[in-house]
């Protein structure tokens, strides 16, 4: 599928196109919490 980004609505481009930019950057950050307080959690300070 080829989808022309310059075509149509500027505002309406940019969203689609960022959109998933947005969910994976989401995931990357709920992702590096959960790590740092399991980490936390069961390594400890002597680690």
């Amino acid at each position: 599928m080829i989808k022309d980004l310059t075509v149509g609505n500027p505002g309406t481009v940019l969203w689609k196109f960022c959109l998933p930019l947005f969910g994976s950057v989401i995931f990357q950050q709920m992702y590096n919490i959960s790590d740092s307080l399991i980490a936390g959690k069961f390594i400890g300070e002597t680690a």
